[in-house]
């Protein structure tokens, strides 16, 4: 539970025991927003091919909605958690932004635009990384490039310039590396109590 945000999951390969698990709960101990309501079995393409029996789960005997995609604290999860849906939605929005800095750029100083930079567009590719940061290599390429094309904008370059000599320049990391320290502060964290104890667990 987080806020009025309430997840209820349970983990079998037997879909009975998940219906009969998940109604149960439903029946017994949530009082949920039915318009708000909706489930989603998660797993490989393979393994969910092969289900013939849609589990049924129902609060107060109404039938709850099946989603294939659904988004919880912001980040988009679809059922095979391959990232597409959640990182096509980040880079439609990281895009805007860098041309919103393009637009500004002939009014304001070089300073400022750095500052629009980290307001509207740098939060973007930090959030949650740690969660979708583990998708498909072609996912991570077209981020990349969207950071490439930031750097190319706020230094004025043009669009075949190496960005790895922009970012030494602007003192950026790549999103790899900014991944990578993300997830060691996780992990440090997790190793001296410092996170939630299901993950120092």
């Amino acid at each position: 539970m987080y806020a009025d945000d309430t997840h209820l999951t349970y983990a079998d390969s037997n879909m009975n025991a998940i219906q009969s698990c998940l109604n149960e709960d439903l029946q017994n101990k949530l009082t949920l927003n039915m318009t708000k309501t909706e489930f989603m079995l998660i797993g490989s393409r393979q393994k969910l091919s092969t289900i013939t029996d849609t589990p049924i789960l129902t609060i107060n005997g109404t039938p709850i909605n099946q989603v294939s995609t659904t988004k919880s604290l912001g980040i988009l999860i679809d059922s095979n958690l391959t990232r597409g849906n959640h990182i096509d939605k980040l880079a439609k929005k990281i895009a805007s932004g860098i041309a919103a800095v393009k637009r500004v750029r002939p009014f304001v100083p070089s300073a400022t635009l750095h500052l629009i930079y980290k307001a509207l567009i740098q939060p973007h590719f930090d959030y949650c990384n740690v969660v979708w940061g583990n998708c498909s290599m072609k996912l991570v390429d077209k981020l990349q490039k969207l950071q490439n094309r930031a750097a190319r904008t706020l230094t004025f370059s043009n669009y075949d310039t190496d960005a790895s000599q922009l970012f030494e320049r602007l003192n950026w990391e790549n999103l790899g590396t900014q991944r990578d320290i993300q997830k060691a502060i996780m992990v440090f964290k997790s190793l001296n109590n410092l996170a939630p104890e299901y993950l120092c667990s």
